[in-house]
């Protein structure tokens, strides 16, 4: 049998609170095989965005504790990857689309490339023809 992408094994997480810990994941396991696509589905204030948030290591560090259980992406730790590697990962192996993607978006920064295979059309391009 093959490694799963992404293995998530018993995984306990909580908040500090003021009038103690919040625990947010309670017993999560998830495997992910190659080829599949996962969507994380369920009730407000279920775990998904957590869950998803851990996976990414995106959560503020200090903000939660693991309190038991693993996370591995291609059989790598993920709870104890340096930030390095976490920024190798992201994007290359693992990626998220957050609930509204529209406020990720930056509107001064370029994307990338068109379909086409061209740089998108910049404001500071002038053009070459003569204007009378």
């Amino acid at each position: 049998m093959t490694q799963p992408v992404l293995d998530i094994q018993q995984l306990h997480l909580s908040f500090p609170g003021f009038n103690g810990d919040v625990h947010a994941l309670n017993n999560v396991s998830l495997q992910i095989n190659r080829g599949e696509i996962v969507g994380l589905v369920g009730e407000s204030g279920s775990g998904k965005s957590v869950t998803a948030m851990l996976i990414m290591r995106l959560l503020p560090t200090g903000s939660y504790c693991v309190h038991r259980g693993q996370i591995s992406l291609l059989g790598e730790d993920v709870l104890n990857a340096r930030e390095k590697q976490l920024r190798q990962w992201r994007g290359a192996r693992v990626a998220m689309i957050f609930q509204e993607p529209m406020t990720a978006l930056n509107p001064t920064r370029r994307i990338g490339h068109s379909d086409d295979g061209r740089d998108p059309p910049s404001s500071t391009n002038k053009s070459s023809g003569s204007q009378s």
